[in-house]
């Protein structure tokens, strides 16, 4: 999706992946930050986000993890601070937490949801 199709859209998934940049449009093509009109401030921190992602490594001696609830609890932020700035946007979270200690059975809208202003903080699991 070009640029230009993916501002009319106004759709966005928030989720990292290795050399992304955390954002995706609906098709599943990850989608340059500056293609949205986010502060810099806000771009940053998607970035730094992206960034804890990469962190993770198992093949390295010793293995590298991180803590997937808390990086997940942050991209939950994340994706609550993008709709603040794009609140007539469709914005869609991949929570990695969920989807990682998820029953294998579960639908996939049990680790991948829409962000609302008027939900609570933490949603229940």
């Amino acid at each position: 999706m070009e640029a230009e199709d993916f501002l009319a859209s106004r759709w966005v998934r928030v989720f990292c992946d290795i050399g992304c940049e955390g954002v995706w449009d609906r098709e599943g093509v990850p989608m340059e930050l500056d293609d949205l009109p986010l502060s810099d401030a806000l771009k940053a921190r998607v970035m730094a986000w992206q960034e804890w992602y990469e962190q993770d490594d198992a093949f390295e001696d010793p293995p590298v993890t991180i803590d997937w609830q808390v990086y997940s609890e942050e991209g939950r932020q994340i994706a609550r601070a993008i709709k603040q700035a794009l609140p007539e946007w469709t914005v869609i979270y991949f929570d990695e937490y969920r989807c990682r200690t998820r029953d294998p059975q579960a639908p996939r809208t049990s680790f991948e949801y829409e962000i609302h202003l008027n939900e609570p903080e933490s949603p229940a699991a």
